[in-house]
């Protein structure tokens, strides 16, 4: 049990690390920025810190699963993860000139990835307990 506490504790403060890191780098580098994006800006990282650590903490309960279980759990668990990156790549595409990645509309294929890695993870889940559902099927 301690060991999760020192996990969420190191993930909490190191999420909250990579906020403020991010809201001081941003605010010395965009003077002409308001307050409210750099606030967004910086709960970006926060939140994928957050993700992260969930992740983390879902990968090692599962040791004791069953395998097919436990590949739901990592499906799900690649899909926070992949979640928490898309949540940090506005700040960080901005902190590095590059505006094409989200004004192109890249930004939305992480999110795409993120979903289709949590589906995948739910189907695989609801199929262990036998539901039924039109949901079941890919398409």
């Amino acid at each position: 049990m301690r060991r999760v506490w020192k996990t969420v504790l190191l993930g909490t403060f190191t999420s909250l690390f990579m906020g403020v890191w991010f809201y001081l780098a941003l605010r010395n580098k965009y003077h002409t920025w308001d307050q409210l994006n750099l606030v967004n800006t910086a709960l970006w990282a926060v939140v994928a810190g957050f993700s992260a650590t969930a992740a983390w903490l879902f990968l090692q309960g599962v040791q004791n699963f069953r395998p097919q279980l436990r590949h739901a759990y990592r499906l799900l668990c690649i899909g926070l993860i992949i979640f928490g990156i898309a949540q940090v790549q506005y700040p960080v595409a901005s902190y590095i000139h590059a505006e094409f990645w989200y004004l192109g509309g890249f930004i939305a294929i992480p999110y795409l990835a993120a979903a289709v890695y949590m589906f995948w993870g739910v189907r695989s889940f609801a199929s262990l307990v036998e539901l039924r559902s039109h949901w079941m099927s890919w398409w």
